[in-house]
């Protein structure tokens, strides 16, 4: 599974700002079982891709041109930099990706502002950003491992214009 994250940034400063690298700080085990909501992300400004693959060692940022992660080229701070003039935004598309774990998960930006260099943790409003592989099962059905699954936005086979969640039977999704 995937977690996507698209930050918006906006130098605030009277000065150049910089973000000189970006790692992942996480704490990965066995997927999750029980409930599982899923749902895919949705559209996105094209600007800055990064991908993290959770199942490896490496923390660094990938260059993520796609989201296939067969693609993605490792260290994408090793020969660039993000800068920022003062009042300019950048977006950062981010995808952090596991097959075989359940991660939570932060970012560490190293940022320069003018000459003064620090760290900054982007997470998800105070808490980690989470994410579980789905469970691979023998099973035609590749949902039957949990005790509940909830669909949402193009994933839901109801009528469901708005693309609430909705309760779907894992023995049978999709059917």
């Amino acid at each position: 599974m995937n977690e996507d994250t698209q930050l918006v940034l906006q130098n605030t400063s009277n000065q150049s700002v910089s973000i000189l690298d970006l790692q992942v700080v996480k704490d990965c085990g066995p997927p999750l079982s029980g409930t599982l909501f899923i749902a895919p992300g949705q559209a996105s400004d094209d600007d800055v891709r990064l991908g993290f693959n959770l199942d490896s060692d490496d923390t660094d940022a990938e260059s993520a041109a796609g989201w296939d992660t067969s693609n993605w080229k490792p260290d994408y701070f090793e020969s660039k930099f993000i800068s920022f003039s003062p009042g300019e935004q950048r977006v950062l598309n981010i995808r952090a990706a596991t097959s075989k774990h359940s991660c939570t998960f932060t970012y560490q930006a190293t940022v320069l502002e003018g000459r003064t260099k620090f760290y900054q943790t982007i997470n998800d409003d105070g808490q980690p950003f989470r994410v579980t592989a789905i469970e691979e099962t023998a099973s035609k059905t590749p949902f039957s491992y949990y005790s509940a699954l909830y669909a949402g936005g193009v994933y839901t086979q109801s009528n469901n214009e708005h693309g609430e969640f909705v309760k779907e039977n894992p023995e049978t999704y999709p059917g």
